[in-house]
């Protein structure tokens, strides 16, 4: 058991938490495989734009999700092991209020999902769940709907500036949340640099390139070392905050000596609009 006044956490637990679901996310350092080509065109613009976070009343749109993660887990008197778990599923998203201020509010719900990685964890509604969502322009969560505020669900999908950018432009966000199961802290940093405009569906989307890490907060409940990080790009359509497309590779080591327990993942996270076909090309998924 991992052990201290705030906490008694089981192991099997602690892995159900610990298996990397910053897909998200969020979704998460080794090298991102990306496709061979460029997804879409370059742009001859080059001057500033806004990133903010738009939509219009009713808009809907579909994303199809790919993740998998693998772990090699080692514990004192205990054989080593290694465990897989990966999901694919569909998400649809439909902007069911926007006001003056700026803030939108979206009902988020899954079909079609396959695998045994469970979505919570991801900050991702499960199947048969809708969500109820609200963001300010930046993309940053005000609101969501049966879940914490200290929970994964709260930490944006993309982290978008707060003033206009410029391609070679750079901009940081840091986060924290706790875990929905087992309530451990973890801090994030996620780095973003405009690569360039891109033409996408007739219109101008930013190319994104990001890089960060998970860490390990200083009330973290026993003495434990975490290592590693994430690396990816994202493509934004500046309409309708659409993410038409992103790919997310992370490798991160955890290590709890007097627990005797070490533990090296790496998983990936791939996301597209429903109707492109980009992510089976870039990593299977089983």
């Amino acid at each position: 058991m991992l052990k201290n006044r705030h906490y008694t956490i089981g192991f099997k637990k602690f892995l159900q938490f610990w298996s990397p679901g910053i897909g998200l996310a969020l979704f998460l350092v080794s090298c991102a495989s990306t496709p061979k080509t460029e997804i879409f065109p370059k742009s001859e613009i080059k001057g500033a734009f806004s990133l903010g976070a738009e939509s219009l009343m009713g808009n809907s749109f579909t994303t199809q999700h790919y993740y998998k993660s693998e772990m090699e887990i080692e514990k004192k008197n205990t054989p080593k092991k290694n465990e897989v778990e990966w999901a694919e599923f569909e998400m649809h998203r439909k902007t069911v209020g926007v006001v003056d201020s700026g803030e939108i509010q979206f009902q988020k719900w899954i079909t079609n999902k396959k695998g045994d990685a469970g979505l919570h964890e991801m900050g991702v509604p499960e199947e048969g769940e809708t969500l109820l969502e609200v963001v300010d322009p930046t993309g940053q969560p005000l609101y969501v709907k049966s879940y914490p505020r200290e929970s994964i669900f709260y930490l944006p999908s993309v982290s978008l500036p707060k003033t206009k950018v410029k391609p070679g432009d750079k901009w940081t966000y840091k986060g924290s949340w706790k875990g929905l199961k087992s309530g451990l802290p973890f801090n994030v940093v996620v780095r973003s640099k405009l690569k360039g405009w891109v033409d996408c569906e007739g219109q101008l989307c930013a190319h994104v390139l990001i890089n960060g890490e998970v860490r390990l907060p200083k009330d973290f409940p026993i003495p434990a070392e975490m290592k590693g990080g994430f690396k990816g790009e994202y493509y934004f359509k500046r309409t309708n905050f659409e993410v038409l497309y992103t790919y997310v590779e992370s490798k991160d080591s955890f290590h709890a000596p007097i627990e005797g327990l070490k533990i090296n993942s790496k998983s990936f996270t791939c996301v597209e609009k429903k109707s492109y076909n980009f992510c089976k090309s870039v990593q299977p998924v089983k």
